[in-house]
């Protein structure tokens, strides 16, 4: 009677030591296998690409500014105002004769600098012998040719005597902001393209998109390499070309 009861506790006890084993050995397996998928998925997450993408766009600026600086002296304050109000006079009349309305230009303020007179070793004293007086003709207008013909010829002026200076005419591109919108999506897609034809030579295929870096948007002259990483704006060709650069980060499934 006590061998049969040492022996069912030693059929027992191999019994549950073979399920123990069995167990552990499933649970092994199950664990080797979930371990084994998350190291693939981890694997697939953590394979990315970097591509960069570029579009340009021509464009040609709808906008002209140009100022026309006028500098005239004479040996009293009177004196000195009826010549700059005279070379006014002929300015307008110049801009009026290249097709510019009024409504075009702009007269500024005349500022006064007194002109005072110097020793003989150049060191200027209280006295005062005349004043200079100075203003600022401002053309703005829509007609970017009508501007840069009038700029180019305005030197005729100093042939009537007029103390002239003329500042380079400044050209943009008024659609600026929409068309930012729209070149950078398609260097989006540039960048997509470019990584699709790589990717797909390895097996693989693009999947999400993991990050997107815009750099700043570089208005330059027309098949201009110059770039700057703050952003460029050239205004001083009428057409230009916009160009948007975008860094995107790609999953690889």
């Amino acid at each position: 009677m006590e061998y049969n009861v040492r022996l069912n506790v030693f059929n027992a006890a191999v019994g549950f030591a073979v399920v123990l084993g069995i167990s552990l050995v499933t649970s092994t397996i199950v664990v080797s296998r979930s371990v084994q998928n998350r190291t693939t998925e981890l694997t697939k997450a953590g394979r990315t690409i970097d591509m960069r993408g570029s579009a340009k766009s021509r464009v040609r600026a709808d906008l002209g500014v140009w100022t026309i600086g006028l500098r005239e002296q004479g040996p009293s304050l009177q004196a000195a105002y009826d010549s700059v109000h005279a070379a006014t006079q002929t300015t307008e009349a110049y801009l009026r004769d290249r097709g510019f309305p009024e409504t075009e230009f702009q007269v500024g303020p005349i500022r006064t600098m007194p002109i005072k007179a110097r020793n003989q070793s150049g060191v200027e004293l209280n006295e005062v012998t005349g004043y200079a007086l100075e203003r600022w003709i401002t053309v703005t207008s829509g007609d970017v040719n009508r501007v840069a013909q009038a700029a180019n010829t305005v030197t005729q002026l100093l042939r009537e005597g007029i103390q002239i200076s003329s500042n380079a005419p400044e050209f943009t591109y008024t659609k600026l902001a929409d068309l930012r919108v729209q070149i950078l999506g398609e260097a989006a897609q540039d960048a997509r393209v470019r990584a699709e034809a790589i990717v797909r030579q390895t097996g693989g295929r693009i999947g999400t998109v993991r990050d997107v870096r815009a750099n700043p948007i570089q208005v330059t002259e027309p098949n201009s390499t110059d770039v700057s990483g703050g952003g460029r704006y050239d205004t001083s060709t009428i057409d230009k070309d916009v160009t948007a650069i975008v860094n995107v980060t790609f999953g690889i499934e």
